[in-house]
């Protein structure tokens, strides 16, 4: 099964373009977030291309509590290819009360309706108004100091986010030493 597993992982990194050489970057710690504000739809403006969302499009996270501990996660997307929609359900939560921006999300990877195994990742809020705009972070470490499978997302509580916003975005990335230039937009035009 460990095989298996490590199979599937270099598959997945070795069509990813969010696999890059270095280290992942250090994320501020939001003391003063607030979960139950975050909870509610968000459209997925732009994104590092990545294996689990390729040919998605019109996608959206809605976040919802699940109980006391942890908020259930619901991504949607329409798949261009196969021209039908794609959805993943699982849930969030944060390992540690004095970091709660940090969260890890555990995702199935189901293949042809077969859950194969769950994933876990790093979902890092960078900076959020709740109301209007979120910038997530996520990086796994795959080789020590050398190799890192590395994910940002810009949201939206709209389909749409006024430019100057999405630059002020961009901008806080580059401080944090995020590759910026990896953001490719997502169509928000499906109905």
């Amino acid at each position: 099964m460990q095989v298996l597993i490590s199979s599937i992982l270099l598959i997945t990194l070795g069509h990813s373009y969010a696999q890059s050489i270095g280290t992942c970057h250090t994320v501020p710690v939001l003391p003063d977030f607030d979960q139950s504000r975050y909870l509610g739809k968000w459209f997925e403006l732009e994104r590092f291309p990545y294996i689990f969302e390729k040919d998605l499009q019109c996608v959206t996270a809605t976040y919802s509590v699940l109980n006391e501990t942890a908020i259930r996660v619901e991504n949607f997307g329409f798949n261009t290819v196969k021209q039908k929609d794609s959805n993943v359900t699982g849930y969030a939560y944060a390992p540690n009360s004095a970091e709660p921006n940090k969260l890890k999300v555990v995702l199935p990877v189901v293949v042809d309706g077969i859950t194969i195994l769950e994933n876990t990742g790093d979902y890092i809020v960078v900076s959020t108004d709740y109301d209007n705009y979120a910038m997530v972070y996520s990086c796994t470490q795959v080789v020590p100091g050398l190799i890192k499978f590395e994910i940002s997302w810009i949201l939206s509580r709209a389909k749409t986010l006024d430019s100057q916003t999405v630059q002020q975005l961009k901008d806080l990335g580059k401080s944090l030493k995020i590759d910026v230039s990896k953001y490719e937009l997502i169509d928000q035009s499906c109905n």
